[in-house]
């Protein structure tokens, strides 16, 4: 009966420092974070404005390069990014970070755990596929693929996809103040 005694003490022990372990490994993933986007602040800052991106950018650019100059002009955290939702039901819509887990049971008990109370979050990073696909007017994970939520309107395939894009120093990028870029 001791024995067992004992080994309860020592789990409700173990038990105890696997919470601490938790909760330093949260606070640690959040300093990196963090600290991840100072340096990406700092590194946006060192740069003038027309080195940010590729100043040549034309219809007969790559994907690669287009994508590389809409990264120079919308800069934001590369950790996370957000998606449009709208609910069919009250017809709110806002914007909430893309995770992974969302809507994965058991991970995700949306509706009755609001995302950001959620201990299973698991934000999906920004990349150039997601960027791709936000500019020709796209999201694989949308669970309504009838509605465009990426925040354009692409023209009908098989047509390209144009964007206006109005910039305040637009002629060290583009001749004209307004150009249109076809992706």
């Amino acid at each position: 009966m001791k024995d067992q005694e004992k080994i309860n003490e020592q789990i409700l022990i173990a038990e105890k420092e696997l919470a601490a372990l938790d909760a330093k490994r949260t606070t640690l993933q959040d300093r990196i974070r963090h600290l991840k986007g100072l340096k990406q602040s700092i590194a946006d800052e060192q740069l003038p404005f027309n080195q940010r991106s590729e100043s040549n950018i034309t219809n007969e650019s790559t994907e690669k390069q287009k994508i590389a100059l809409f990264r120079s002009l919308f800069r934001g955290r590369e950790d996370v990014f957000p998606r449009r939702f709208e609910s069919k039901r009250t017809g709110k819509s806002g914007y909430q970070p893309v995770c992974r887990n969302e809507w994965v049971r058991p991970l995700c008990n949306k509706p009755k755990i609001k995302c950001g109370n959620c201990e299973n979050r698991d934000f999906t990073p920004l990349s150039d596929d997601v960027i791709r696909n936000h500019l020709i007017g796209i999201d694989p994970n949308d669970r309504y693929p009838s509605r465009n939520r990426s925040g354009n309107r692409p023209a009908i395939p098989p047509q390209p996809a144009l964007f206006a894009l109005r910039t305040i120093s637009a002629d060290t990028i583009f001749p004209g103040m307004g150009t249109l870029v076809k992706c």
